[in-house]
């Protein structure tokens, strides 16, 4: 038997209709565990680190990774805004931060997954408070074949943003435990750029994970 939103009609929909669509029923289709599921937020601030140039060469995707480019951060422990007791941090975005100053740079890897889960704690430099007080980047181009809408889970403790082609697509600011939210976007058909930051700035655990509900989007990591 046919969904009640996901008939034969509504396949036929456009592509907006189909993201509310999906949005309505999304619990369901996508299996989706317990977490929230979220419209994109309405901010629309550009990211730290996107393309300084767009008329740039798209990378050969055939000489890139599989995964996410990455780029982590030590935070030192006096830094202002660690061990924070923080409110509604709503509409806060990264480039309100210098978690991602070069000053405060680790190193450099390719992630090939973003499933990290709770208690990850992957920077340890030497400095008083360490593991704690961390910012990581990651950067991944987007192949995707076809007109899609696509569903991604974003997970983080504490805060995490994720943003495709320089707008905002998903938001879990502030100081907080694990929490996790189920977005839905459209994405045309082409690459894009995925951008996505987290931050560690309490002591009380810390993880991220980051996952597509499709493998309609290819993933790759070109520097």
């Amino acid at each position: 038997m046919e969904s009640g939103c996901l008939s034969g009609t509504a396949l036929a929909l456009p592509l907006r209709m189909l993201l509310a669509c999906l949005l309505a029923c999304s619990d369901y289709e996508l299996g989706v565990p317990s977490a929230t599921v979220s419209e994109p937020p309405e901010e629309d601030t550009p990211p730290l680190h996107a393309r300084a140039d767009d008329s740039a060469d798209e990378p050969d995707l055939a000489d890139c990774d599989a995964g996410y480019y990455a780029d982590y951060f030590n935070l030192p422990a006096d830094h202002p805004e660690v061990e924070l007791d923080e409110g509604d941090r709503t509409g806060d975005v990264p480039a309100n931060h210098d978690w991602w100053d070069p000053a405060y740079f680790a190193f450099r890897q390719v992630d090939p997954g973003l499933e990290f889960g709770e208690e990850w704690w992957p920077v340890n430099t030497g400095l008083p408070g360490d593991p704690q007080y961390f910012a990581v980047h990651w950067v991944a181009t987007l192949d995707v074949v076809e007109d899609v809408v696509v569903a991604f889970e974003l997970g983080s403790d504490d805060d995490g943003w994720a943003y495709i082609d320089g707008t905002i697509a998903g938001a879990l600011p502030g100081v907080h435990a694990v929490e996790a939210t189920t977005f839905v976007t459209a994405l045309t058909a082409g690459r894009h750029q995925l951008d996505l930051y987290m931050a560690e700035r309490h002591t009380s655990g810390s993880g991220f994970w980051f996952r597509w509900n499709s493998d309609a989007v290819g993933i790759h990591a070109c520097p």
